[in-house]
């Protein structure tokens, strides 16, 4: 009895083993892999299913062990054969596959109704399966999220670049991009080129992208993480990883380049580098390896669905020649693609009906401030939704067609330069771009902050090809726009939008009008050698020195003399009394001296010597200084060249020339294929010290100074020649450009800003504005067109000081006149009646209305020639004539003592008429001869006789 119940109680136990053996037997589920052991596809379900075991299986009581193929030389037919022998409820099917074999082993797994579990579509031409399921995201979905995130940059063109032949498949979606985007009225250039298969061979490649393509927007795609490190690594050593080049990789395990940015060469990437990822909560985690780590999930969780239902499926052998099929796959299979699960490491996972994953979502990630972040996230049914943290990246939340900016504050990037810009205080500014940028706030209602701009440029790009200034705040979305002078040309369009240009303008050359500046061909050069100041000096000197001399000639006393007298024994008679210096003698006396041809009036008293020495030594000094002011300026004419454009000052050496540090004048130059601007980059490149300036003040304060010519844009040359008189603009224009508002690539404020600045066109407030701060904001009068004087003219201080001499000559002859008058005035003298003074005191006196009588000699008798002749003041009759004597009369009886005739000369009042009985009174030509005839005793009875017939 007792050995029968230990019978028993041992064959218990044996079937409580075999019942948990069996137990344990049907908890461990097999899942296959065609892969190679040790490959990555192999480590990956490897570690899928130590993961499941270990976190899953103990509360789920499924686990799993991998079952691949043991001889690897065999065709995948063959190893598919041989993993379904031993028994497996699903394949995991990787992405290491080539297409033909994939498609084998979908094949295969629908004919033997074996779930596969595919990690990525190998063919949007894959014929649907009820037996295979997609876990990775459908052929193409990634180029989709691409193309639209793309459109969201607002890209204008982009170098695409594939690895293999058979991505153009899956990068079909982005191809078409270009027709998308154009029927919103963008011209996209698209260029499609193959990366090299010798990871030696990305330098060249880069540098063919570079220098001939010229793309700084490049896509790269390719599912080998590798490929991407080479090609960072190689562009960083181009200058390639600097603005304005960009990169977007389809590659979704963008991330794990984190630490190789940041660690090795993180201070040498500045470019935007952005991509797609598909592992949501551990980025670090590689793509394939989550959705291998999903696959194994995905049977498991379907599994333990199915047992909580009473259908668990049962492993069983399938032998491929006997042409048997998985009784339960069917059933497995629906369990699979019926399941949903939320959260996981790629998101949501659920499927279509067939076997797609659906709604599969893509996260964007940027590099920003050395490190990924997520931009936003991209799914077939929404599209992109980016964080709004950095939506103002990439796009603001307005419609493109709206009528206003309502509510919207935008951040304004400025550059300060008068008169577009001025700061009057802090945080307040005005010009020209403030009132324009008020007058779209009127009319679009948006609200703004202004910025000044860092590093004070405008932009250029330099030869890493990172930008700078304004344009570089903008590409780095430091800014929402720029309203300053910024100039639209193409290197900028490349990185940053323009509007439509607010003002048209072009290059125009600036310089100072110098001495040697001549006026060719004009009917006036004789006189430019002295200024219109000194001439009208001149004449007004000539006028006064000739009246001077007229004056003090009548009021000089020894300016009068006799003009018939004969000798010192003659008469003076009032009205023989004469003053050479009439007005016209006076105003041809400074005529012949200034002409220094002399004159034949000839000055006598001291005071018009004196006036007459100053103003040949005044006439000296101007003579002499238009000499060779007119020498001078015929010399300069015909040895200099004057700059008339620019050919003339390319053609020579002597003027130095310059740009602005920076600016859009300084990438003409560089970037022009004439040859003369060519030849003239290069000498400014060269020149040393250097010709460029770092503000249009500067460069103004150098053409100012001397040598040196500023090219400048026309509207601000304009503002400068209405204020500065010094200043002339040579030359035409040489480019035809404008001023637009500046946005961030891809910024839909572009085409609302362009409206508003044709309504304020239309207006004509942007006309207004301009009048207003070129015109009517300047201080003092306009300076106009340049002047016909050059600057050769003679200053007028320089030749002052000889006009100060002839002033003082004149009033020194002034004194002298009144001394002489003052001397002759002691002696009574007869002349004193002839100056003006003399006879103003005649008139004062009443003298000046006396009848002057004259009392003529009449019966002058002569009655023998060379005899002593009495003169007698008796009325007798006169004594008969005498005989003429016959023989010529001897000098020597000519003598005081000899007996002389007496001649009785008998005197009249003027007007009495001669009576019969009076003797002829004696005329003035007689008197005259008489007294050449007496002595000079006589001559003194004669005289004394004249002053009593005139008394």
């Amino acid at each position: 009895m007792q050995e029968k119940c230990r019978l028993v109680r041992g064959f218990s136990i044996l079937l409580v083993i075999f019942y948990i053996a069996n137990s344990a037997a049907d908890d461990r589920f097999h899942i296959g892999t065609i892969a190679n052991r040790g490959s990555f596809a192999y480590e990956h379900l490897r570690y899928a299913i130590d993961r499941w075991n270990t976190e899953h299986g103990a509360h789920t009581q499924i686990k799993f062990s991998i079952v691949s193929p043991i001889r690897y030389d065999n065709n995948y037919e063959e190893r598919m054969c041989e993993i379904m022998q031993q028994g497996i409820v699903a394949v995991v099917l990787s992405n290491e596959e080539s297409e033909q074999d994939s498609q084998l082993i979908k094949s295969m797994c629908h004919y033997f109704n074996i779930p596969c579990l595919s990690l990525q579509s190998t063919s949007l031409r894959d014929s649907v399966s009820d037996f295979v399921t997609l876990l990775g995201p459908s052929r193409g979905a990634g180029a989709r999220a691409t193309s639209e995130f793309l459109d969201s940059m607002r890209w204008t063109g982009f170098l695409l670049a594939y690895q293999h032949g058979s991505d153009l498949e899956d990068l079909s979606p982005l191809m078409q991009y270009k027709q998308i985007v154009d029927t919103g009225g963008r011209r996209i250039h698209i260029k499609i080129r193959r990366l090299p298969n010798n990871t030696d061979d990305y330098e060249p490649f880069l540098k063919y992208v570079k220098t001939r393509l010229k793309q700084t927007n490049i896509i790269i795609h390719s599912n080998n993480i590798t490929v991407l490190y080479n090609l960072l690594q190689q562009a960083r050593g181009l200058n390639m990883a600097e603005p304005p080049f960009s990169y977007v990789f389809t590659n979704t395990d963008l991330s794990l380049l984190e630490d190789f940015l940041n660690n090795m060469y993180g201070a040498s990437f500045h470019c935007n580098i952005t991509g797609l990822q598909l592992v949501k909560n551990d980025p670090m985690m590689k793509t394939q390896l989550a959705l291998t780590s999903e696959a194994v999930y995905v049977v498991g969780m379907s599994i333990y669905r199915m047992r909580e239902l009473g259908h668990a499926p049962r492993q069983s052998s399938i032998m491929c020649d006997s042409h048997d099929i998985w009784s339960d796959g069917r059933i497995m299979n629906e369990g699979i693609r019926k399941l949903k699960l939320r959260n996981q490491l790629t998101g949501d996972v659920q499927f279509k009906s067939n076997g797609e994953r659906d709604d599969i979502m893509y996260h964007g990630v940027g590099r920003i401030n050395s490190q990924f972040v997520k931009l936003g996230n991209w799914s077939e049914k929404r599209g992109w939704n980016f964080d709004s943290r950095y939506a103002n990246r990439w796009e603001f939340d307005i419609d493109p067609d709206s009528e206003d900016l309502e509510g919207l504050h935008l951040r304004v990037v400025v550059y300060l330069e008068e008169p577009f810009v001025i700061k009057t205080g802090e945080n307040q500014y005005e010009g020209f771009c403030i009132d324009l940028l008020n007058e779209m706030t009127q009319v679009l209602k948006f609200n703004y902050t202004i910025i000044e701009v860092q590093d004070g440029t405008y932009g250029i790009e330099d030869e890493s090809g990172r930008w700078n200034g304004i344009i570089g705040a903008l590409q780095r979305h430091e800014a929402d726009l720029s309203l300053s002078a910024v100039t639209i040309t193409y290197s900028r369009a490349e990185v940053v939008d323009f509007t439509l240009p607010f003002m048209h303008l072009g290059i125009s050359i600036l310089l100072a009008r110098t001495s040697e500046e001549t006026d060719k061909g004009s009917l006036w050069t004789f006189l430019e050698p002295l200024s219109l100041t000194v001439w009208i000096s001149l004449l007004i000197s000539y006028c006064i020195v000739s009246y001077s001399m007229h004056i003090l000639a009548k009021f000089s006393p020894y300016e009068w003399y006799n003009l018939e007298r004969i000798d010192e024994r003659d008469f003076e008679n009032i009205k023989n009394q004469k003053n050479q210096f009439t007005v016209l003698n006076s105003f041809w006396f400074t005529m012949g001296s200034l002409m220094q041809q002399g004159s034949d009036v000839i000055p006598r008293a001291a005071a018009t010597r004196l006036i007459a020495v100053v103003w040949w030594m005044f006439t000296q000094i101007i003579i002499s200084s238009y000499t060779a002011q007119l020498a001078a300026f015929l010399t300069v004419e015909r040895m200099s060249t004057p700059i008339e454009s620019t050919q003339d000052l390319a053609n020579q050496q002597k003027i130095r020339y310059g740009v602005l540090k920076s600016g859009s004048t300084m990438d003409f130059f560089r970037e022009s294929k004439i040859p003369m601007y060519e030849r003239m980059w290069s000498v400014m490149e060269s020149s040393s010290p250097g010709v460029f300036v770092n503000s249009s003040r500067e460069g103004i304060a150098r053409v100012k100074s001397g040598g040196y010519a500023y090219m400048m844009e026309s509207s601000m040359l304009e503002y400068y020649l209405e204020r500065d008189c010094e200043l002339q603009s040579i030359g035409g224009l040489l480019d035809s450009k404008g001023y637009g508002i500046a946005l961030p690539k891809g910024s839909p404020l572009r085409d609302i800003l362009s409206r508003t600045v044709l309504q304020l066109q239309e207006r004509t407030i942007l006309e207004a504005l301009k009048n207003k701060w070129w015109r009517d904001r300047r201080e003092g009068p306009s300076c106009g067109p340049p002047p016909s004087e050059k600057a050769t003219n003679s200053k007028p201080q320089n030749i002052f000081g000889i006009f100060y001499v002839l002033l003082t000559g004149l009033i020194v002859a002034f004194l002298l006149a009144c001394g002489e008058y003052c001397i002759e005035s002691r002696h009574e003298a007869f002349r004193l009646k002839l100056t003006i003074v003399g006879k103003f005191m005649d008139w004062y006196r009443g003298n000046s209305n006396d009848s002057k009588q004259r009392s003529k000699l009449r019966n002058m008798q002569l009655d023998t020639a060379g005899q002593e002749v009495s003169i007698s003041t008796r009325h007798d009759p006169p004594t008969p004539p005498q005989p003429a004597l016959t023989s010529r009369p001897d000098p020597t009886r000519l003598s005081i003592s000899s007996p002389a005739p007496t001649i009785c000369v008998v005197s009249c009042d003027d007007g009495t008429p001669i009576s019969r009985d009076r003797p002829p009174s004696i005329s003035r030509a007689g008197l005259r001869r008489l007294s050449r005839m007496l002595p000079a005793a006589t001559h003194e009875q004669l005289s004394r006789f004249r002053q009593g017939s005139m008394s």
